[in-house]
């Protein structure tokens, strides 16, 4: 090799080392921007996170503060509870049934414990930590542990079993309780299922087995029984001693949606126009407004809607009637919603085979279906509508009296008890 060549490659090497240089060197002072922002971000972080923890325990100081001005009745509840009910606990050890909602959504606990407390040997006391904006009767309702101390573990103690009605909230720790709360008794606990979450998390292994772990499951409706559910289907009382029957027939119809989303009220307003009725659409207003309100009405759509994915990043459809559908139904009032034909065989998965004996109204969930639904409900004859009353009303009592629920619920707590 000559040497005019062998000068070129040292020259060409030494080129090289001289790039490899230059991107060292870029990249040390990238390393060291990226450990400053870093840094900074920290601090900046830090500082923001510092504030605002400041700013929640001075909160959560002065809302203390103003917590401890409260009465306080037993076991350091905000409400004074049903003393029929205590005076059964004391009564009743062997049979004692504690209920925990987070919040009683659409009251469906409290009734429940009113059934229990009226039809079985069982005694039943009903917890939250937070009342229903609509406000549904409670029985004990205490302040958020990590706010005020209260002695509802108490209960915990002396009950023989405990039923919770919290999908996710201990499974995801958004409830902001202990995971431990409850199960730290070793007491046989009921888990049920009643709304969207279950919706959400029904193919999530890891929330299966969650649910499976429990001593019993019940799905307040049918839709919520999955395969894999393996449990009861029991559901939503009514007190039909309380609500009797007093449908007229006429041409209107009410609707009162919680959420409107969810319940399909926007395809109701295009099935409805230009029809021949009156139509009051029942929302924003009090608990004892709505019932007034939907007792004067002489048909009564409760949904036909999907879960709503800005909500809960689903758009499941939900394939049956809840509470609403019932407080118009126990008069006798015929009542519509979709049913779906999953709900149907989650019935029956769930022990109750009831397609073919079902009053309330089945309709599709388009707003061309729901318009023909209310059609041809008002192309029957008066004496049609009226024995469609009749069958509504002897549906609700059959199926979701207190009396019929209690005991199935009774059924339950035995097997897990024995």
């Amino acid at each position: 090799m000559s040497v005019n060549k062998i000068t070129d490659l040292i020259k060409q090497v030494e080129a090289l080392k001289k790039q490899v240089e230059a991107l060292k060197n870029k990249s040390v002072e990238r390393r060291q921007k990226y450990s400053e922002s870093r840094k900074k971000f920290r601090a900046e972080y830090k500082s923001k996170y510092k504030i605002k923890r400041q700013e929640i325990i001075q909160e959560n100081r002065a809302l203390r503060k103003e917590l401890q001005k409260v009465i306080r009745y037993q076991y350091g509840s905000f409400t004074p509870g049903i003393q029929s009910w205590q005076e059964k606990w004391s009564n009743s050890p062997g049979k004692r049934v504690l209920l925990y909602a987070l919040k009683d959504y659409s009251g469906s606990f409290m009734k429940w414990a009113i059934a229990i407390n009226e039809f079985t040997p069982y005694a039943a006391r009903l917890i939250a930590f937070g009342n229903h904006q609509y406000g549904y009767d409670v029985d004990l309702i205490f302040p958020m542990p990590n706010l005020l101390d209260s002695d509802f573990l108490k209960l915990a103690e002396e009950a023989d079993l405990i039923h919770i009605k919290d999908e996710i909230g201990f499974f995801e720790g958004s409830n902001q309780l202990p995971p431990d709360l409850f199960t730290q008794f070793n007491k046989p606990l009921i888990f049920t299922h009643y709304g969207g979450k279950a919706r959400k998390f029904q193919d999530n292994t890891s929330y299966q087995n969650y649910v499976a772990s429990f001593a019993a499951r019940i799905a307040l409706t049918p839709d919520l029984c999955y395969p894999w559910f393996d449990g009861y289907f029991i559901p939503q009382g009514m007190d039909t001693e309380k609500f009797q029957y007093s449908w007229k027939d006429g041409r209107l119809l009410a609707h009162s949606p919680s959420t409107s989303a969810r319940k399909g009220t926007d395809n109701l307003l295009k099935a409805i126009q230009d029809l021949d009725i009156e139509f009051d659409l029942i929302h924003g207003v009090s608990h004892p407004e709505c019932l007034a309100r939907k007792k004067l009405c002489n048909l009564f759509f409760d949904q036909a809607g999907r879960e709503v994915p800005e909500k809960l990043g689903i758009d499941d459809v939900i394939g049956w009637y809840g509470n609403s559908a019932l407080e118009a139904a126990v008069h006798g009032i015929p009542t519509i919603a979709h049913l779906s034909d999953e709900a149907f065989k989650g019935a029956k998965r769930g022990g109750k085979d009831i397609k073919h004996k079902c009053a309330i109204i089945n309709t599709p969930l388009d707003a061309e279906g729901i318009r023909e639904t209310i059609s041809k409900y008002f192309e029957l004859s008066s004496f049609e509508r009226k024995e469609l009353s009749q069958k509504t009303r002897a549906w609700v009592k059959d199926f979701h009296s207190f009396s019929v629920v209690a005991k199935e619920l009774q059924a339950v707590y035995d097997q897990v008890l024995k």
